[in-house]
């Protein structure tokens, strides 16, 4: 080994063992509610206020300064911390997470045993929650998986949509009035445009009414439009509360439009016991999506998009528009 070889290798590990030290006395700090959260320091306020230093700390340092503005932070890591329904990942996952970033394949190619990896955690999830999809993907959170999804029912829809656009369509969406914002963010994004989203009357449970579903489908149609996609949500951020799947479903198959459910939160609810009939007829949505980083306990961010049309992914993202 050369000297400047030794070199690095010395200097890592105290490095290495310095960054697990840190991680260990966070963890350990999260065993133990603490009474308020501290205030935003003098000097924290003094480093995110300072201009760009000429010479670097050393890393050492630099993640001594990470740990001490991130125990500065919100964290939902720390108990009785509920300011947002999404969990905090697991110790095990943390340094599952810590691990592949270490090896940092790139998922958007071949990769090899990783690639198979990846396919199988789908199926397992798929399985898991219910779902009998053929295909998916992993996305970086909900947004993009309702986002792809949308894509998917644009393409199946207008197969022309990805080289003519959707001028001269008059496509539609619908989604419960309680549904999250990244539906309609989606909706804009791909140029169906948010005057085009139908937000669906929801009953006293909070639930989409799939009457005034259909009603308002058929006034669609009647004026012209083009239903291209619901939105069905399984579990909203607002109440929990679970569309009636099968009832939505059988609006859609009526109308022959696509069905996504966005889980993001309460998806693997349909694993258990307790609350699994409320995701009766998930099986029959053509899409649907989880959010890992909240009740399957990853750190964020890790969405699953999951579809039972086979090749719809591959037809909404191939470079030949035709395949």
């Amino acid at each position: 080994m050369s000297h400047l070889a030794e070199s690095l290798r010395d200097a890592r590990e105290p490095t290495l063992e310095h960054g697990l030290a840190l991680l260990a006395e966070a963890w350990r700090s999260f065993d133990h509610a603490r009474g308020q959260q501290p205030p935003v320091s003098a000097k924290t306020l003094a480093f995110v206020t300072s201009g760009l230093p000429e010479v670097g700390v050393g890393v050492q340092r630099a993640l001594d300064s990470v740990a001490f503005v991130l125990d500065e932070s919100l964290s939902q890591a720390r108990p009785r911390y509920f300011g947002y329904i999404g969990s905090s990942g697991l110790e095990t996952a943390v340094l599952a997470d810590a691990l592949a970033g270490s090896h940092d394949c790139n998922m958007a190619a071949e990769t090899g045993a990783a690639n198979l990896v990846e396919q199988q955690t789908l199926r397992w999830v798929a399985e898991y929650v219910g779902y009998p999809a053929v295909g998916g993907t992993f996305a970086s959170g909900g947004m993009v998986s309702n986002l792809t999804a949308l894509m998917a029912a644009r393409t199946a829809r207008f197969p022309d949509s990805r080289q003519a656009g959707l001028a001269g369509h008059r496509p539609t969406v619908y989604t419960s009035a309680d549904a999250h914002s990244s539906v309609a963010r989606a909706v804009e994004v791909l140029g169906v445009g948010a005057d085009n989203l139908r937000a669906v009357p929801v009953d006293r449970h909070r639930r989409m009414d799939p009457a005034s579903l259909r009603g308002l489908i058929a006034d669609d149609l009647a004026a012209g439009h083009t239903p291209m996609a619901v939105v069905a949500t399984a579990g909203t951020t607002l109440t929990g509360a679970v569309d009636p799947l099968k009832e939505v479903a059988a609006a859609c198959a009526e109308y022959d439009v696509w069905l996504h459910v966005d889980g993001a939160y309460g998806l693997p609810g349909a694993a258990s016991a307790r609350a699994g009939h409320l995701f009766d007829g998930l099986e029959l949505a053509d899409s649907a999506s989880v959010d890992a980083h909240k009740w399957l306990f990853v750190p964020k961010a890790c969405s699953v998009l999951m579809t039972r049309r086979a090749g719809a992914l591959r037809r909404t993202f191939a470079h030949d528009a035709s395949y």
